[in-house]
């Protein structure tokens, strides 16, 4: 996973430059530092959140070539190898972003389980932002994962769960570091909230904003660059993540914020 951060911004059809996120230059964190699962309860390996008992969130890129039976989540552990974990648990069906992959703004997917997860103080149910959740620029957001603690040893990664806080940044300053990110109308590419490179394998993880997973972490131009990693924008996705939820798993088990 990733812990090599600088710089974030939310990118969205809806959104104006103050609805972006990420950290100037001297806010550069590398690794983190370390924290436990119970500030992070709805975390999960592989990365993402949970969404109910039976639901996680994670980034279409992740599960868009595996068969369901080959993703499996592990919940309630602040360690890499498992330790103190409640369990893990079989995925049945992945649903992708709507247009994922010929949009990549779309990065974004459901995983259904074959199994109830248990629901406890060490593996909740992720807050979830509503359509019109605001994010300034330039607010705290905090990230998670076992990701490089170290950006020229991709072994450096710790053995128990960091977190790293990084800052908003304006969105018409992300896009002049993307200038191939932008759609048709010469605007942002809906669906992006950037944060600071990402490292290897921490793709799918949630980015927190006072505890709302607002940011599903995406792509990005190596490690602690001077370019923003890219997250998709959660916020966009909340009816959709609702509708399914709700039709497929049967259950209203879901809280958006």
């Amino acid at each position: 996973m990733i812990l090599a951060w600088m710089s974030l911004a939310l990118f969205d059809v809806y959104a104006s430059p103050k609805m972006s996120v990420a950290a100037p230059k001297s806010a550069r964190i590398i690794g983190g530092e370390p924290t436990t699962i119970d500030r992070y309860p709805d975390m999960i390996q592989i990365m993402g959140v949970i969404l109910n008992s039976r639901a996680v969130l994670t980034a279409a890129h992740c599960t868009e070539k595996a068969a369901p039976i080959q993703r499996l989540v592990r919940i309630g552990t602040s360690f890499i190898n498992g330790t103190g974990s409640l369990g893990t648990f079989r995925t049945r069906r992945i649903i992708l972003g709507q247009n994922f992959p010929y949009e990549f703004d779309y990065d974004i997917s459901i995983m259904l389980l074959k199994q109830a997860m248990p629901i406890t103080p060490i593996s909740q149910i992720a807050k979830i932002p509503r359509p019109d959740y605001y994010l300034p620029d330039n607010a705290p957001v905090w990230t998670i994962g076992w990701g490089m603690t170290d950006v020229n040893d991709p072994y450096s990664g710790p053995e128990q769960l960091h977190h790293v806080q990084v800052y908003s940044i304006n969105q018409e300053d992300c896009v002049e570091k993307y200038l191939n990110r932008v759609n048709k109308k010469g605007e942002p590419d809906p669906a992006y909230i950037t944060d600071n490179q990402l490292c290897t394998g921490v793709w799918g993880v949630g980015v927190y904003h006072n505890g709302v997973v607002v940011g599903i972490i995406s792509w990005g131009h190596y490690c602690a660059t001077e370019y923003p990693g890219v997250n998709v924008r959660v916020s966009r996705f909340s009816n959709w993540i609702d509708r399914y939820i709700v039709v497929v798993t049967k259950s209203y088990l879901l809280l958006i914020i």
